[in-house]
């Protein structure tokens, strides 16, 4: 073989290869399923309220069931972070299974916010905000 037959095996080697990855090997998951792209922006209290009271948002508390007796945002719905793959089926009722109505969640500093935000992007949900934690949110 010459140099430009070489040349050109390489280029399509390398452009199926390119192909196959963006493809995924034809397989499907639910993480891939939709892109993030709509994910809204964090820590902006501000829009999280706007969110809820214009747009009612559902207002996700991710933190422990001893947190949410101890203190709570009025109107939101919990759901503790590591219990919530297993009811991602109250998000569904909740949103009334529209998976672009918007979601803000919130916990203690936004790290578990984090996890959670991450689990509905996961599933489907295009417009999630972390707020942070729940000093964050305007009262």
């Amino acid at each position: 073989m010459d140099q430009t037959t070489v040349a050109l095996a390489l280029v399509l080697a390398g452009l199926g290869a390119y192909v196959v990855a963006c493809k995924g090997g034809g397989e499907s998951t639910a993480s891939t399923a939709r892109p993030h792209a709509s994910a809204l922006p964090d820590r902006d209290p501000q829009l999280a309220k706007r969110l809820v009271e214009e747009e009612g948002a559902l207002l996700l508390d991710v933190r422990t069931n001893f947190e949410w007796e101890a203190d709570h945002l009025e109107g939101a719905t919990l759901i503790p972070v590591q219990e919530l793959k297993g009811r991602l089926g109250e998000v569904q009722k909740a949103t009334g299974g529209d998976e672009d109505e918007p979601i803000v969640v919130y916990c203690r500093s936004g790290s578990r916010a984090a996890k959670a935000k991450q689990i509905l992007l996961d599933a489907g949900y295009t417009k999630v905000t972390n707020v942070g934690g729940i000093d964050d949110y305007p009262r």
